[in-house]
């Protein structure tokens, strides 16, 4: 890992911390300029207690932000979210389903 992707995580780092992102639960990582980030995204802080469907809503705004604030890092080439909860398809950020067993 060199000196540019170190500093990269520690601005990915500030980025996660910002927005309340649970980083117990999410792992990351920069190789060669691409950030990896992959686990459950959840906020360890809420302002206000929320009906699961706003919760959705919310996060989903929060995956676009995260995205959108980490491809702006300086340095920065490309990103690769494997998220437990959200997926992109297409271009557009949506919430995977479990499956029903």
């Amino acid at each position: 890992m060199s000196i540019e992707d170190y500093r990269i995580n520690a601005f990915v780092r500030s980025v996660l911390v910002k927005r309340w992102i649970d980083t117990s639960r999410v792992d990351f990582g920069t190789s060669n300029g691409v950030v990896y980030l992959r686990g459950l995204l959840r906020q360890t802080y809420g302002k206000r207690q929320l009906h699961q469907f706003d919760e959705v809503d919310e996060l989903l705004g929060l995956v676009k932000r995260l995205e959108r604030e980490i491809r702006s890092i300086p340095g920065v080439r490309d990103t690769v979210f494997k998220l437990e909860n959200f997926e992109k398809k297409g271009g557009r950020w949506k919430r995977k389903v479990k499956p029903l067993v």
